[in-house]
């Protein structure tokens, strides 16, 4: 038992020296204990390690419900027991403690909780080190307080790993004699939450010398050191916005969906570092399985209840009562082959059927065997219905129906991996993305004519719509920034002109008018991050009733289907400025959001300019010659009348000089 006190002790004399040098923060060098501390720092307790230190009042952490006062913060950091011997760092580890004046309820399972840390370093000419890159690491739960000070306070020991950059650990990068840790930010999830909360450190943290049994010395007193300077951070606050092109290059129901965040950046930075070059960004990318909206209530809620997250496999059952299919259908003779691009419970007879003399064969590309979304319209038209990212976002968590693929890796078991395909777009990665987008890396959105003609055109939207020009009108757009500095004269306009300009959804317009009034009162300058652009799908659906003798009647106009990528837990790390040649990169402190769009019904193209000047004139000319046999007795009086009306003034000067003359 005295062992175990001893040990205890000693591993908490170890934090008071580091705890004074925190609280400080003014970057002077302390010494700290000269006790050995042979212990792992994750089994001890968070109070008292805070109240082992002489420097540490409790009195000066309460409760604050208001959140006025006080507000959360990471107030120390703590290095325990390094040694540059690799077989002596099993107690090595980096701590972080959080006071909690509002009592949240922060997540202490999972890997939610994140720290985000410099990786990279570089030497300017004068001789100043600056860190040139950052990456997030996980924080792992070890304890919080309890009983009279229950979640007052919260410890954290930084998930040591291998970095994407050079592939080293913590361990591995510090330097032996100098040990710096650059923190900018912990992000923390609060249960209950969508997404975690970021606090900022801003913090240099460097320690030098070791603990009492770690240096090259084993029998040495503790020589262990740290100096603290603040680190330079940027605070931002993210929005997001989808926008969608009319038409797609990939064909009939693809869009081109741009996915971006706006936010912005104190002009005394941009001054002081120059152009906004780069930005490191995170996500976890995945593309949503087919999400049916359908405007019959009747079958909304028959199928909610019953087959919602059910898997039905590839099959047809007629007591299912309802189908769902999207088909196109091809006539050689007698023969009709039926292609389903999408579909639910419907019958297929592949293999040639024969009815009324008709040999039929059915084929499909995509079978929904799992209705995993299930929208219905709210009695507005199924072609004028959207549902809106809130709406979806919401269902996305709240879906609790199945988990049969478990759940996806991220948000700690929130979100059923059911709601999503095992595959994203070509060319783009499934779940975790960690990009750095320089802003020369522009982009093109390619319309449905860049690569579709006329045949194209009678086969996806039939003879007369191609006639009409009820088709794709839109032109490429090529050459778009990544990362664009909105001026004010981009915000002219009415709702659609400064969203097709600025690509961003029509229903954001107001809100990145009013960010951009903000900015400008704050001294700040408006960003947006084009960071992704992906594929976006819809289609009309056939829905079909099924009667009791299992006969089917198809309702149009009823239904559609769409699919979306979506990016959760979006976060910015870093940005990256340049002025004069030279490059600064500052770490970024902002909460992570989701970027999830609206889903909406597939575009309805309008009869194009020309032909509505050419049928105006035709709705003429038609009417005219209607009307002839009405008109035609009238015609000569009229001719009569006009005749009249020319030559009177004429014959009345000739009487006027004939009667003068007379």
């Amino acid at each position: 038992m005295q062992r175990a006190i001893y040990i205890r002790n000693t591993a908490a004399a170890l934090v008071v020296a580091l705890f004074t040098i925190i609280f400080s923060f003014v970057g002077s060098s302390t010494t700290v204990a000269r006790a050995a501390a042979p212990i792992s720092f994750d089994d001890t307790d968070v109070l008292d390690d805070l109240t082992s230190s002489d420097d540490f009042d409790i009195t000066r952490y309460p409760y604050d419900s208001t959140g006025v006062l006080k507000h959360p913060e990471i107030f120390t950091v703590v290095e325990y027991c390094y040694s540059f011997k690799v077989n002596m760092r099993d107690n090595y580890g980096l701590y972080v403690y959080f006071y909690n004046p509002q009592n949240l309820d922060i997540q202490t399972d999972g890997y939610a909780n994140k720290i985000t840390l410099g990786v990279q370093w570089e030497e300017r000419e004068d001789k100043t080190v600056v860190v040139t890159d950052y990456e997030k690491f996980d924080l792992r739960f070890c304890s919080k307080s309890k009983g009279d000070y229950t979640n007052l306070f919260y410890k954290f020991k930084v998930v040591d790993r291998k970095s994407d950059f050079d592939g080293k650990t913590i361990a591995e990068r510090v330097n032996s004699n100098a040990r710096r840790y650059d923190i900018a930010e912990v992000e923390l999830l609060t249960k209950g939450e969508k997404n975690s909360t970021a606090y900022t450190i801003g913090g240099s943290y460097t320690f030098s010398g070791f603990a009492a049994g770690y240096g090259a010395d084993r029998e040495a007193e503790s020589t262990l050191d740290c100096t603290a300077a603040k680190l330079e951070t940027v605070e931002l606050q993210v929005g997001s916005t989808v926008y969608r092109t009319a038409s797609s290059s990939l064909g009939k129901g693809h869009q081109t969906q741009v996915s971006s965040v706006y936010f912005g950046v104190p002009n005394d930075v941009l001054r002081a570092y120059g152009k906004l070059q780069k930005i490191k960004a995170e996500w976890y990318e995945y593309l949503t399985r087919p999400v049916i909206v359908t405007s019959d209530k009747d079958a909304y809620d028959f199928l909610s209840e019953n087959y919602v997250g059910k898997s039905i496999g590839e099959t047809y059952d007629a007591k299912r009562r309802y189908s769902f299919y999207n088909e196109v259908q091809t006539v050689v003779g007698n023969s009709y082959t039926n292609r389903y691009s999408y579909c639910w419970n419907v019958k297929q007879a592949q293999g040639g059927p024969t009815f009324d003399g008709n040999t039929y064969d059915y084929y499909y590309s995509l079978f929904i065997d799992n209705l995993p979304y299930l929208f219905h319209s709210r009695g507005t038209a199924i072609a004028d219905y959207s549902v809106s990212s809130e709406e979806l976002t919401d269902y996305i968590y709240g879906y609790d129906k199945s988990h049969n693929n478990g759940y996806l890796p991220i948000k700690d078991g929130q979100i059923s991996a059911d709601l999503f395909e095992t595959y994203v777009d070509n060319g783009r990665t499934v779940g975790y993305n960690c990009v750095d987008i320089d802003a020369s890396e522009t982009f093109d959105l390619m319309a449905y004519n860049s690569n579709h003609g006329f045949w194209d055109k009678v086969c996806d939207y039939g003879f007369l719509a191609t006639l009409l020009g009820k088709t794709p009108s839109d032109d490429n757009v090529l050459g778009i920034e990544p990362i664009h500095e909105v001026k004010r004269n981009e915000l002219y306009g009415n709702v659609e002109t400064v969203a097709s300009e600025l690509f961003v959804d029509k229903a954001d317009v107001d809100k990145i008018k009013e960010r951009f009034n903000e900015c400008e009162l704050n001294n700040q300058t408006l960003f947006l991050f084009r960071f992704a652009d992906t594929d976006y799908f819809s289609t009309d659906l056939m829905t079909c009733i099924i009667n009791d003798n299992g006969v089917a009647t198809g309702y149009a106009d009823k239904s559609y289907a769409a699919r979306e990528t979506v990016f959760l837990g979006f976060d910015i790390i870093q940005l990256t400025f340049c002025k004069d040649d030279v490059y600064t990169v500052i770490p970024v402190v902002s909460n992570p959001i989701d970027v999830i769009g609206a889903i909406t019904p597939p575009v309805r193209f309008e009869i194009s300019k020309w032909w509505k000047t050419l049928l105006l004139l035709l709705a003429i000319v038609l009417v005219c010659v209607l009307l002839f046999p009405i008109i035609s007795p009238l015609l000569g009086l009229l001719v009569k009348g006009v005749v009249w009306l020319i030559t009177a003034p004429f014959k009345a000067i000739g009487k006027l000089f004939k009667r003068k003359k007379e």
